[in-house]
């Protein structure tokens, strides 16, 4: 979905149900067929925003959201993740606000993240720095690719 300059993709469940409904000869032609239209929009686009799940983090070991209040003082309170995200503890129990959330901190500071935070990091900064020789590069070989198999359409 294209808004203004920026670009969103999505591939999760919704292409996935679609794609398992069908032949795997199938669904090889309609996974290509995503990763055609995916090349297309990030070629096209100005930005782009990589969004990722729990499990991007959970994968270093971190907590996922149903585990991350699952200790004993918020059991004894009757609270859920949800009810601590909720802004008011600043003001109705600031020690419980800054309790939880300094908890929430210090975890991600203290946890070594996994290997594709530093490949994604690496392609931050090898294709999508503004202006540099890389990123310049990069575009003239998608050009080049893309024109060679026809994933753009006419030029």
């Amino acid at each position: 979905e294209y808004m203004g300059t920026s670009l969103a993709i999505t591939m999760g469940a919704s292409s996935s149900s679609q794609a398992s409904s069908l032949s795997p000869e199938d669904q090889e032609l309609f996974f290509e067929q995503e990763c055609k239209r995916a090349a297309r929009a990030i070629h096209g686009a100005n930005y782009v925003l990589l969004a990722t799940g729990a499990g991007f983090s959970a994968d270093s070991g971190l907590k996922v959201y149903k585990d991350i209040a699952d200790i004993p003082a918020y059991h004894k309170m009757g609270v859920s993740y949800a009810d601590l995200c909720d802004p008011c503890w600043i003001k109705d129990d600031p020690e419980v606000f800054h309790g939880f959330w300094g908890a929430c901190l210090n975890d991600y500071r203290r946890t070594e993240p996994h290997a594709g935070y530093s490949i994604v990091r690496s392609w931050r900064d090898r294709w999508f720095h503004e202006k540099t020789e890389s990123a310049l590069a990069l575009h003239k070989a998608l050009r080049s690719l893309a024109f060679k198999h026809n994933v753009l359409g006419p030029v």
